[in-house]
């Protein structure tokens, strides 16, 4: 686009990463105005800001001309730590301890 700023949300896009040179694909889903920065979140979940006016960036759709990637998150994760089991849900943050009977005890944030 030839306007930056708000105007660029939820564009998908791919940027150069000049270490590699390798054009990484991501959605533009935030803008910073006070530094003139915008957010990209990766196919693979990751996230950074650039400022898109002094990167190598491929604008390849408009916002509504594409589906969003799906992330493969899981719901839970089980978890040991120092002989504590517990189950992690990932969507809430919060671990879940479980006892020596398998049952829940409390949940901690």
């Amino acid at each position: 686009p030839f306007v930056y700023g708000y105007h660029c949300l939820d564009w998908r896009v791919s940027v150069l990463w000049p270490d590699n040179e390798t054009f990484y694909l991501g959605v533009v889903d935030d803008f910073n105005h006070l530094d003139d920065r915008h957010r990209i979140r990766y196919d693979d979940g990751s996230c950074e800001w650039l400022d898109l006016k002094k990167e190598q960036t491929r604008w390849l759709r408009k916002p509504g001309e594409y589906k969003r990637p799906k992330l493969n998150i899981p719901e839970q994760l089980n978890i040991v730590s120092n002989g504590m089991r517990g189950i992690f849900h990932v969507h809430t943050r919060q671990v879940e301890l479980v006892g020596s009977t398998g049952k829940v005890d409390q949940v901690e944030e």
